[in-house]
């Protein structure tokens, strides 16, 4: 699984999907990026959260910032926990 954190608009993750056949989960403060767009994101995990709200059993492979940087001092934090 790709997580994206801070996704916006989860453009990314619609295309990397498509392109590796991969799950993929947007996570963000708002739902601004994909409002009134869900259609266009169907198979894409959106949710509105901050990072440290994710759970601690998921297994991702790899996670990204593709976005914005804009909570970088609590994505570090929880990734070092």
């Amino acid at each position: 699984m790709i997580v994206d954190i801070g996704c916006g608009n989860p453009t990314f993750l619609k295309v990397f999907q498509k392109k590796v056949s991969c799950q993929t989960m947007g996570i963000d403060f708002s739902g601004k990026g994909w409002k009134n767009q869900d259609y266009n994101f169907k198979n894409v995990n959106l949710q509105i959260a901050e990072i440290k709200d994710l759970s601690s059993n998921l297994h991702l492979d790899v996670i990204t910032m593709w976005h914005h940087y804009s909570c970088f001092k609590s994505s570090i934090t929880f990734l070092k926990n």
